[in-house]
């Protein structure tokens, strides 16, 4: 489980991401994941947040490839 957060100049956002297996998957995460966002116009960082309280296994790897936007 990890987290990815949207920001712009004024506004943040987070979702979570969960049920991350050993197996290549593709995640598809709407824009209303990040209801709090309301100008996509300035958005200036994109992180992906591995915390201690979300993570249910603290060791190991992951492989993240081929990340995109798609207005749909």
């Amino acid at each position: 489980t990890f987290a990815l957060e949207m920001k712009n100049e004024d506004e943040t956002a987070q979702t979570i991401v969960d049920n991350i297996t050993d197996k290549w998957q593709l995640k598809r995460i709407p824009f209303s994941e990040f209801s709090t966002i309301h100008n996509w116009y300035k958005m200036t960082e994109f992180v992906i947040v591995f915390k201690d309280r979300l993570v249910s296994k603290p060791a190991g790897t992951i492989y993240i490839d081929d990340i995109f936007f798609d207005a749909g």
